[in-house]
């Protein structure tokens, strides 16, 4: 079985730092304020605090978003058959 890799251009949508909101018009916020903080320390501030972002945006902060147990998404395994 190929196992194909599924590489998605930086955009806010596949950011690491990026919070779901209902408040926002496109659904996400800029996290990156908050996730640069010590985990031990984090507060998260009202929604509002965080910039509303286009799905399609990106910028300087973008990071690509790490496989994890925490992760809600199937994390896609390689077998060999």
């Amino acid at each position: 079985m190929a196992f194909r890799s599924q590489k998605q251009p930086p955009s806010c949508k596949t950011c690491a730092y990026h919070l779901v909101s209902d408040t926002a018009k496109s659904g996400i916020r800029c996290g990156y304020s908050y996730f640069i903080q010590p985990a031990a320390s984090r507060q998260q501030e009202r929604m509002d605090h965080y910039q509303e972002m286009d799905a399609e945006d990106s910028c300087g902060h973008w990071s690509a978003q790490q496989q994890s147990v925490l992760r809600s998404e199937k994390i896609s395994k390689r077998t060999n058959k």
